[in-house]
């Protein structure tokens, strides 16, 4: 039995001259009625029944399996967030992030494999003062104002918040930076992938996750500096000029330059000067200035409201001496065992340390230390290259400059460590060896664009680094496992430390405490309040101008902490400005030197 409706439809194609299902040589007289009512129900017509089998034979002869071919078809027709999901480029980003999150994993416990030593990393100072300083936020005081660091405040606002949450934790932080570098990882990955294709896209990430990383210390500014930066690049060199994408772009590296100023300044710096290019390429001037303004309109918005709040608070003034000023005329003080050894200090000391590990496991670390060393002065090819690229896009009048604005960046992301201005041993180095990474990927970029035959040689170079690196560290996290797993957990690290030991068990739990540069490593965990300037040089008081020695012997004498924990170089520098606080400890407090952590009364 046929419907009507169907009936009539058929009769509609019938009538429309379709070949498809028409029988030849039947006709249907227009006032041919298509059903009958014999017995109280209607049945069809003879035509219309020849019609109806000869159209179901036919779709049946087509296809024996019509719900099949139905539901094929409605598989076919994916919803479109299935499709934006399987999408290749998406997979490719979510692969990376979540390698670099599983590689990074064992970090978040004490151990874990170094590419430095051939034992496990452990909690370094460095680290430990940061988050101290971070800890201190949540107290209530305020850096700069209450607390001495040379970097920007990003870093520890974040952690600062972090900590209000979850209280002053190691696993937490680390968390939260295993999130950072597994972003910055994606975004070099992705970067590169668009230069030399994703085999060499995928072996930065593995060298970044797997090689500059792990190098030390863990937890610390300048990851989330670097990551901020390559934010900023990717929205600046990426699908063309759109205003809003360079706002962004400009708010990553303001944000980028308030966390290592010595990272995010001098990449602003270029990447606006990069962008006038197209503007002069095609003679339009006022494109020459927009782009520029966009990308400092958004640096101004991530920077413009740390500068009110600490010109609130009173801080605006040691903000600009400790991110400018201190770094150019005290911080150079700290760099003479670096400098004299030269670019890459200290490697040879690291290579001597893995002369215990057998060979090829040997050979493999030392490859992979003597390439970090390498990794930036790449970056100088990669400003080479695209600096040719410039000249040859203006003359053909492009306003695509993405490989100038890469490699530009690259080059200021280094720069400063080529040169001498920061710190110029290994572990800097490794640093700011990702933007070395991404300069040999502008470097090579010719090879791919104008010899084609050469994309299979490249990429199998890449592939082999990678794998390499992968190798170094996978033999790494084996022999440092049982290592790993004989530590303790983070506070019971922290209280092997004799003055961490002595601290916890003789000072109470509301009293304040003076640290140096050590100190923020223990205080972490035994959870003391302190005052004073948290970073203290060791053994080089010169690292401090004279005003700053006299404020931290104010800020002493105000808060009258019972224990000031220094060295005997510090003190006296402390004691030279501020007399009273010296005859002030000689009557009633303790000092605590580090020389043999002997308290004295």
């Amino acid at each position: 039995m046929v419907y009507k409706a169907e009936v009539v439809e058929l009769v509609d194609t019938l009538g429309s001259g379709s070949s498809r299902v028409t029988p030849v040589g039947v006709q249907i007289p227009p006032s041919a009625p298509t059903e009958q009512k014999i017995g109280g129900r209607f049945e069809t017509h003879p035509i219309i029944l020849v019609i109806t089998f000869h159209k179901r034979f036919t779709l049946l002869f087509k296809n024996p399996y019509p719900s099949w071919q139905t539901k094929h078809q409605a598989l076919m027709k994916k919803p479109e967030w299935l499709k934006k999901l399987f999408n290749k480029s998406r997979l490719f980003v979510v692969s990376i992030f979540v390698f670099a999150m599983i590689t990074h994993l064992p970090y978040l416990a004490p151990g874990g494999p170094s590419p430095r030593y051939p034992w496990p990393l452990k909690l370094v100072i460095d680290e430990g003062t940061v988050l101290y300083d971070s800890f201190r936020i949540t107290s209530g005081e305020v850096i700069y104002r209450d607390f001495f660091q040379f970097q920007g405040p990003v870093f520890y606002f974040l952690n600062a918040g972090l900590f209000a949450i979850t209280g002053p934790s190691l696993t937490a932080a680390r968390a939260l930076n295993l999130f950072v570098t597994a972003i910055a990882a994606t975004l070099i990955a992705v970067l590169i992938a668009r230069i030399l294709g994703p085999i060499a896209g995928i072996a930065a990430a593995t060298v970044h996750s797997c090689l500059l990383v792990p190098m030390w210390p863990y937890a610390y500014p300048h990851w989330l500096a670097e990551t901020l930066a390559f934010a900023g690049i990717y929205f600046l060199a990426t699908n063309g000029s759109c205003a809003q994408r360079e706002v962004a772009g400009g708010a990553f590296l303001g944000l980028s330059t308030l966390t290592i100023q010595s990272v995010g300044l001098p990449i602003l710096g270029v990447c606006t000067a990069g962008l006038t290019l197209p503007g002069i390429a095609k003679r339009n001037w006022k494109e020459m200035y927009a782009r520029p303004l966009h990308v400092l309109g958004g640096a101004s918005i991530s920077v413009v409201p740390f500068i009110f709040y600490f010109n609130m608070v009173g801080g605006i003034d040691q903000m600009w001496y400790a991110m400018f000023d201190w770094v150019f005329t005290h911080y150079p003080e700290g760099q003479k065992d670096a400098s004299e050894l030269g670019y890459g200090a200290f490697l040879e000391s690291y290579i001597i340390n893995h002369g215990t590990m057998s060979w090829p496991w040997r050979e493999l670390s030392i490859m992979g230390l003597r390439l970090i060393k390498l990794l930036p002065v790449l970056a100088l090819f990669g400003a080479i290259v695209a600096t040719l690229r410039m000249f040859l896009a203006m003359k053909e009048r492009s306003s695509n400059h993405s490989h100038m604005i890469i490699g530009g960046a690259c080059l200021a992301g280094t720069i400063t460590v080529l040169i001498g201005i920061t710190r110029v041993d290994l572990t800097h180095v490794a640093f700011v060896g990702s933007f070395g990474l991404c300069g040999g990927a502008i470097a090579l970029s010719p090879l791919i664009t104008h010899k084609p035959r050469s994309r299979l040689p490249i990429a199998m170079a890449w592939a082999i680094v990678g794998i390499l690196v992968i190798l170094n560290f996978g033999v790494k996290t084996v022999t440092t496992y049982q290592k790993s797993r004989k530590m303790q957990d983070w506070k019971g690290e922290v209280l092997k430390l004799s003055m961490a030991r002595w601290i916890d068990g003789h000072v109470g739990p509301h009293e304040r405490i003076v640290v140096s540069e050590m100190g923020g490593l223990q205080y972490l965990y035994v959870r003391r309040a302190a005052v004073g300037f948290t970073f203290i040089p060791v053994n080089i008081p010169e690292y401090f101008s004279n005003e700053q020695w006299r404020d931290l012997g104010k800020q002493i004498l105000k808060t009258l902490p019972p224990v000031i924990e220094l060295t005997e170089k510090q003190w006296s520098q402390v004691t030279k400005r501020t007399p009273e606080l010296d005859r002030h400890y000689q009557r009633h407090n303790r000092l605590l030197f580090r020389m043999g952590f002997a308290p004295q009364k």
